[in-house]
C-alpha cells in the first residue's frame, strides 16, 4: 500500500502528500476512554506525520461489522477487508476532505465501497471523513461508515425486478380480475405481431379458457398455479401469481415446444443407452465418470455409485498385463497416447484394449469414444460405446489352431514325422520360453507354431524326403531349401509372424554357420532359436532310418557341447533347468518312431 498513487495526483496540493497514505483506518481517542456512540458510525481516523501510532483504539462497531473479535485480529487481517480498488476508493475520500478542509460533504455523492468481512462475507459500505482537526497535537481526520449492505441488495433486486418483464423473452402479462390484460410486455407483443392479430387481448389464445370469466377464475389470491396450453401446434407453460396489495396477476408464459421435443428426445435416447446391451457410459472433459448404464454395471461389476467421478485408469489392468500379452513397454504407452490424440484432433478413438472388471476378469474390448459439447454450456463430454470382444476373440483363436492343425497335418502327410512329434516340439518350446521369462502370449503362440517348423518341406520330392538312406549333397541342398518356402507360405500372413520366424530360422546356427542365410546371435528371431533346440532335443530322442533314438541323459550332453556354437547359450541354461520336464513330456507323447 505504501506505493500507491492516486490516479488524479496533479490535482492534490503537494503538503499533502506527506500524509502517510498506509494509515487510513482506526479510532482517535485517549487511551481508556470509549469512543461516543456516533451514527454512523466513527470508524477510525486519518492521522498525519505519525507513522506506525496511527491506531490508537478501534471501535466495537468497527469490529462488529468486519467479524473481528479484537484490535489484533483487525490489524492482523487489515488486508482481507478491502482489495486494492476498494482501498483506492477509500483513499480519495480521505484525500479529498484533506484538501478541501471541510470534509467529504454531503454523503449522498460518496461512492459506495464493496469490501468483505473476515468471514467473507460481502459489506457495501460508504465511507466520509470529517474536516482536518488538531487533538492532542496531532491532525486528524475522523473517518466514518455507513453501512448500506441491506440497502444496497434491496435496490438491486428492485431493480432487477423493475428490468425482468421489459427484457424477458417470455411473455409477461398483468391481468385484471376480469380478465383484462392491462399489460404486455415486448416479448408479448411481438407475438401479436407475428401472429397477425390487432391487439394485445388476442393474447388469451394463450391462456385457459377459463380466463375468459368476467369474474375472478384466475387464482384463489393465495398462491401461483401452473397450465399449459397450445396453440397452432406450439405447446406452452404458463404460470399464474396474485400481485400482493393489487387487484392484479402476473401471468407468465413461455414457448416449450422445443423443450418437450427435447425432453422426449432425452427420453428415447436415455431408454435406448438404459436397454442397450452393450455397455455405455460418459465422462466430463477430465475423464471421470458421469454415467454409466444398466449392462455396464452388469458386465464391469461395478455400481453408478461405485463409477461416479472414477477414472478409466480403474479399468485398466496395468502394462504388465499388456506386455504378459505381447505388448512392448513403447506399444502399451503408443496406444494410449494415440486414443487421447485422436480424440483431441478427431473427437473420436475406435480400438482395442484390455478391460479389468471389479472382480479381476479381464476382457479384450473394442472401445468406441465420440466427444460431444452440450448445447447450453458447451461443456465437452465423452460417450463410449463397449463391444465385448472375447468371444470373437476365442473363435479366432480357435480357427487359427484348426487352420494350423490342418497345416500340420499337410506336413505330415509328406513325412515320416508323427503328429505326436508336433505336439512334443510345441510342449518343449512352450517350456523353454517360460522359462525365459516370456509373455504368456508368446508361450502360447510358440506352442501353437514350433510344430510348424518344418512346414517348408511340402515343396520337397517324395524321393528325397523319404528316402531311408543319408542324402547326397545335392540332395542336401535341396533339403536346405524349406526354411525359405516355409517362410514364403507364413509370411504372408500378419498373424502367422512368428510361423514365418521359425520356419525360416530354425536351421540357423548361434555361430553363424546355418542355413539359409547364415544368420547368427541374437539377430536369429528368439523363437526360432528356442524351437530348433526343442526340434534337435526330439530328434535325437527319436528312431530314424539312420540311427536309433538317444536317451535323455546323452542328449542333454549333446545339446551343451553345441552350446555357443550351434544354440544360444541362454537357450541351452533354460534348458538345463528344466530337463526333466522335457524327458516327462517326451515319455508322456511316444509313439512307434520314439521306441
Amino acid at each position: 500500500m505504501g506505493d500507491f498513487v492516486p490516479a488524479d495526483l496533479d490535482l492534490i496540493p503537494a503538503a499533502l502528500m506527506e500524509i502517510d497514505l498506509e494509515i487510513f483506518i482506526g479510532l482517535f481517542g485517549p487511551a481508556g476512554e470509549d469512543p461516543p456512540p456516533l451514527d454512523p458510525a466513527t470508524l477510525g481516523l486519518y492521522t498525519r506525520h505519525i507513522p506506525g501510532d496511527f491506531l490508537l483504539r478501534i471501535n466495537r462497531r468497527c469490529l462488529e461489522l468486519f467479524g473481528a473479535a479484537t484490535e489484533e485480529e483487525f490489524r492482523g487481517h487489515l488486508h482481507r477487508y478491502c482489495d486494492t480498488a476498494a482501498l483506492n476508493q477509500v483513499r480519495r475520500v480521505i484525500l479529498t476532505a484533506a484538501a478541501s478542509g471541510a470534509g467529504s460533504g454531503s454523503s449522498a455523492g460518496l461512492p459506495v465501497v464493496r469490501v468483505k468481512r473476515l468471514d467473507s462475507e460481502d459489506l457495501r459500505l460508504r465511507f466520509s471523513a470529517g474536516p482536518p482537526v488538531t487533538r492532542e497535537g496531532r491532525d486528524v481526520l475522523y473517518l466514518s461508515v455507513e453501512d448500506l449492505t441491506e440497502t444496497s441488495l434491496m435496490q438491486n433486486q428492485i431493480n432487477q425486478l423493475s428490468l425482468l418483464p421489459e427484457y424477458n423473452t417470455d411473455i409477461v402479462l398483468f391481468l385484471e380480475c376480469d380478465a383484462r390484460i392491462v399489460y404486455a410486455n415486448p416479448a408479448a407483443r411481438k407475438w401479436v405481431t407475428s401472429e397477425g392479430f390487432g391487439n394485445i387481448h388476442s393474447l388469451h389464445h394463450l391462456l385457459p379458457e377459463e380466463f375468459a370469466a368476467t369474474e375472478c377464475a384466475h387464482c384463489d389470491r393465495k398462491g401461483s398455479r401452473e397450465f399449459f396450453t397450445t396453440f397452432k401446434d406450439r405447446n406452452f407453460r404458463g404460470q399464474i401469481s396474485p400481485v400482493p396489495g393489487s387487484s392484479q396477476c402476473l401471468v407468465t408464459v413461455s414457448d416449450v415446444t422445443a423443450l418437450i421435443r427435447l425432453k422426449k428426445e432425452r427420453e428415447v435416447y436415455y431408454q435406448a443407452f438404459q436397454n442397450t446391451t452393450n455397455p455405455i457410459f460418459i465422462t466430463d472433459r477430465e475423464s471421470r465418470f458421469e454415467y454409466v448404464n444398466p449392462a455396464f454395471e452388469k458386465f464391469y461389476g461395478y455400481t453408478v455409485e461405485e463409477m461416479a467421478g472414477a477414472l478409466p485408469s480403474l479399468l485398466n489392468p496395468g502394462k504388465d498385463y499388456y506386455i504378459d500379452q505381447g505388448f512392448s513397454s513403447e506399444q502399451y504407452d503408443f496406444l494410449f497416447s494415440d486414443l487421447w490424440d485422436r480424440l483431441r484432433k478427431e473427437g473420436h478413438y475406435e480400438g482395442m484394449v484390455v478391460n479389468r472388471c471389479k472382480f479381476g476378469d479381464n476382457h479384450w474390448v473394442k472401445l468406441m469414444i465420440n466427444s460431444f459439447s452440450l448445447e447450453e454450456t458447451g461443456e465437452e463430454k465423452y460417450l463410449a460405446i463397449i463391444i465385448d470382444m472375447e468371444a470373437s476373440r476365442r473363435l479366432e483363436k480357435e480357427t487359427r489352431i484348426e487352420v494350423l492343425t490342418m497345416i500340420n497335418r499337410i506336413g505330415e502327410l509328406r513325412d515320416n514325422e508323427t503328429g505326436t512329434h508336433m505336439t512334443r516340439v510345441g510342449l518343449y518350446a512352450q517350456a523353454l520360453a517360460r522359462q525365459l521369462g516370456q509373455s504368456n502370449k508368446f508361450c502360447e503362440d510358440i506352442n501353437l507354431f514350433a510344430p510348424l517348423h518344418d512346414i517348408g518341406k511340402v515343396a520337397i520330392p517324395d524321393l528325397i524326403l523319404l528316402a531311408p538312406r543319408r542324402l547326397s549333397d545335392e540332395e542336401f541342398a535341396v533339403i536346405q531349401t524349406h526354411p525359405e518356402t516355409g517362410f514364403n507360405l507364413l509370411g504372408s500372413a500378419s498373424s502367422m509372424t512368428m510361423g514365418a520366424e521359425i520356419a525360416h530360422g530354425h536351421h540357423e546356427r548361434w555361430d553363424g554357420s546355418g542355413y539359409p542365410r547364415g544368420t547368427r546371435g541374437d539377430q536369429i528371431p528368439l523363437a526360432a532359436r528356442i524351437s530348433a533346440v526343442a526340434d534337435v532335443y526330439d530328434a535325437l530322442r527319436s528312431h530314424r532310418p539312420y540311427k536309433e533314438p538317444w536317451p535323455h541323459d546323452k542328449v542333454c550332453g549333446e545339446l551343451n557341447r553345441l552350446s555357443g556354437t550351434y544354440f544360444d547359450p541362454r537357450v541351452i541354461d533354460a534348458f538345463n533347468e528344466i530337463h526333466r520336464e522335457f524327458e516327462e513330456i517326451f515319455e508322456r507323447y511316444r509313439d512307434a518312431l520314439t521306441g
